[in-house]
C-alpha cells in the first residue's frame, strides 16, 4: 500500500468519526423530543425573514418568536425557531402549536419541525460501524 492510499483512508475514517459524533448529538436532541417532549399552544409574538449566506449564496429563513406556559417547569417561556420561509403560518393567526422539553429553556420548536434525518444518519453510522467490526473480527479470526 502506498502512503496516499493510507492518508485517504485516514481522512475518510476521521470524517466518518466526526459525522458519527455530530449525528449522535443531534439524534439525542431529537430523541429527547420524542421521549419527554410536550405540545403546547403558544402565542405568536412576531415573524420575520432572516437573510444569511450559505455556501456563498443568499439563504432566507423565517424566524418565529412565540411564548408559552411551561406546564412542569412553571412560568412563561419566550423562545424562537428558524424554519424555511414557506412554513405554513397564517397571517392572521395568534396561536401556534409548539413542542418543548419541560424545564429546559431553549429546547422548543414549532410543532412538526422535526429533524429525523439525524436519527436515520446515526442509525446508518451504527450499522456501518457494526459491519466494519464484523469484517475486522472475521479478518482477525482467520
Amino acid at each position: 500500500m502506498d502512503m496516499d492510499d493510507e492518508v485517504y483512508r485516514f481522512k475518510m475514517m476521521l470524517a466518518c468519526g466526526i459525522l458519527f459524533l455530530v449525528s449522535a448529538v443531534m439524534s439525542y436532541r431529537e430523541l429527547q423530543y420524542m421521549m419527554s417532549g410536550e405540545t403546547a399552544q403558544a402565542t405568536l409574538i412576531r415573524t420575520e425573514t432572516s437573510r444569511s449566506r450559505r455556501h456563498g449564496r443568499p439563504y432566507h429563513t423565517l424566524v418565529v418568536e412565540y411564548q408559552f406556559a411551561d406546564a412542569r417547569g412553571g412560568g412563561v417561556r419566550k423562545e424562537s425557531d428558524r424554519v424555511p420561509t414557506d412554513w405554513p403560518i397564517d397571517r392572521g393567526t395568534t396561536q401556534i402549536a409548539v413542542e418543548y422539553i419541560p424545564g429546559s429553556p431553549g429546547w422548543s420548536r414549532l410543532h412538526g419541525h422535526s429533524q429525523m434525518v439525524w436519527v436515520y444518519l446515526f442509525g446508518a453510522c451504527l450499522l456501518a460501524i457494526g459491519y466494519f467490526f464484523y469484517k475486522f473480527w472475521k479478518f482477525y479470526k482467520s
